[in-house]
């Protein structure tokens, strides 16, 4: 029995069930972004529920962009492996989409931004195995590709792995928001009246700091009055 090339997969969806794909796209990648709210949260307070009740009045709506940005940039292992695995993914997608197009232009601007991201953590730590496992890994979808030239059972397994790039990209995002203790604001070191304290200022409102100390992961509330110095600690490996 052989394939019919005009024959609808069973889940294409027809111009009515748009809406209704659409729908449940935004709830999903809603609901994935609460989700990596909520790892964040917890993994920051070591996954204790009294700490991390905390730490959530510290944050607000305008926060999301920098917690990304600083859960990203918080752990550079961490990070480093995700993007040796997410540049070939990325970069074997476009392949199959074609040419840049407005069609697939959000795949085009993931593709830059983890390779920027990519370049600049290599540039700056050095970590060559990243190359390594970028490459292993673009090795393999390479010979996936060519598989799926050349029998249906191959095509049809690539087909299964490219549609599941973004899926993989979500994973991946949460993954590393379950797994970074690091805060997503810089490490400092405060030097008060009573001794120093080595932690991440979670909060600044008038007259107090709202910080969460490193080794303990304690929360200080911190009079302004009483703060001698602040020095913010550089991120290491």
């Amino acid at each position: 029995m052989t394939d019919n090339p005009n024959s609808q997969a069973p889940d294409d969806a027809g111009p009515a069930d748009e809406p209704a794909r659409a729908w449940s796209k935004g709830l999903s990648l809603t609901g994935a972004a609460l989700l990596f709210m909520v790892l964040r949260l917890l993994a920051v307070s070591n996954y204790d529920w009294r700490r991390a009740s905390s730490i959530a009045g510290t944050i607000g709506l305008d926060d999301a962009s920098r917690i990304v940005l600083g859960t990203l940039l918080a752990d550079p292992t961490v990070t480093g492996i995700m993007l040796a695995v997410l540049v070939p993914i990325s970069l074997s997608h476009q392949y199959r989409l074609g040419k840049p197009s407005a069609d697939n232009a959000g795949n085009l601007a993931m593709l830059i931004v983890v390779s920027l991201f990519a370049a600049v953590l290599l540039i700056t730590y050095h970590m060559w195995w990243m190359l390594i496992i970028a490459a292993a890994l673009g090795a393999a979808l390479l010979a996936l590709q060519i598989k799926g030239h050349r029998d249906a059972q191959g095509r049809r397994f690539a087909l299964f792995v490219a549609h599941r790039t973004g899926l993989l990209m979500i994973l991946a995002a949460l993954i590393v928001a379950a797994i970074v203790h690091v805060p997503w604001m810089p490490l400092e070191r405060i030097e008060t009246r009573t001794g120093t304290v080595i932690g991440y200022v979670m909060e600044n409102p008038p007259g107090f700091l709202k910080v969460l100390t490193d080794k303990d992961r304690e929360i200080l509330i911190i009079n302004v009055d009483d703060v001698r110095s602040r020095e913010e600690l550089p991120v290491t490996r």
